[in-house]
């Protein structure tokens, strides 16, 4: 993986600056980072 390969930061996709993938994608998270944006995280999985 490289950085061509990155859609949008996490915080992009819950503030919906970015639109979801579709389901032939693969969403890989990386938690680390702020506490927020793993609550938020976790209430939209």
């Amino acid at each position: 993986m490289n950085e061509k390969d990155i859609y949008a930061e996490i915080g992009e996709v819950i503030t919906e600056e970015s639109r979801g993938q579709s389901d032939d994608d693969v969403t890989e998270f990386n938690s680390t980072g702020l506490a927020i944006q793993e609550v938020a995280a976790s209430c939209i999985i």
